[in-house]
């Protein structure tokens, strides 16, 4: 369709395209022929290779900085997720139809509603009315291989999954349960967290808006540009939850 089109190929994508990626394709093929035949000479003196696959990585720490090159970076699937996460405020993995327009106006793309429209109907393959993170990341992340999919995918559903662990705890959180919530919500690993960031930790604990602007307030934060690190994260939600 023109909208996919548009998605994949026009200018507003520039953040997560590459340029010249047929040669950096090439020399990424090239790249991996020498490193399957690096492993043969490591296995030289049994003459076999071992074909035992990995586990899948589940942690945003256990990815290396080159993990989804040659055509994304670590840092655009990092945004990515945090873009998902923002308007997946219910922590389901999926987005509807509303929550898909917040979500392009996060990744900075500019459609019209229509194509927009047309474009979350053409990502959803199974026509269930929601599109999950499995299904945009092969629309997003269409050049990268069917291994860097399954990776990403799985460390994104599990960064999830631990929200929602950390939302049922309720008053059973303690403060080392909240630094790891901190550090959940902090993918970009900056050492703090914005505002929106923080909103939507707050939500995760079942905590509405309002009460959330009060929070603002009484702590000295800014609503609109504010941000905190670590322990004051924690001091806030310590206070709050005992």
């Amino acid at each position: 369709s023109e909208a996919c089109t548009a998605w994949t190929r026009g200018p507003q994508v520039a953040p997560l395209e590459r340029k010249n990626s047929m040669r950096r394709t090439s020399s990424f093929k090239a790249g991996g022929l020498r490193r399957v035949s690096s492993v043969g000479s490591m296995a030289g003196t049994t003459g076999r290779i071992s074909h035992k696959k990995e586990p899948l990585k589940e942690k945003w720490s256990q990815l290396r900085v080159g993990e989804f090159g040659p055509n994304y970076t670590l840092d655009e699937v990092k945004r990515f997720y945090s873009c998902f996460s923002q308007v997946d405020k219910d922590l389901t993995g999926d987005i509807d139809i509303e929550e898909w327009q917040e979500f392009l106006t996060g990744m900075d793309q500019e459609m019209s509603s229509t194509d927009s429209r047309r474009l979350f109907m053409h990502i959803d393959a199974n026509h269930n009315g929601v599109i999950s993170m499995d299904e945009i990341c092969k629309v997003v992340f269409s050049k990268a291989s069917p291994e860097q999919l399954k990776t990403m995918v799985n460390v994104m559903e599990m960064t999830t999954q631990q929200k929602r662990h950390v939302s049922k705890g309720g008053d059973k959180i303690g403060r080392n349960d909240l630094r790891k919530l901190f550090q959940l919500y902090d993918e970009q690993d900056d050492k703090i967290l914005s505002v929106k960031q923080l909103s939507g930790a707050f939500m995760v604990l079942g905590i509405d808006t309002r009460t959330t602007e009060k929070i603002f307030a009484g702590s000295g934060i800014d609503a609109e540009n504010g941000a905190v690190d670590c322990e004051e994260f924690v001091d806030i939600f310590a206070k709050l939850l005992n």
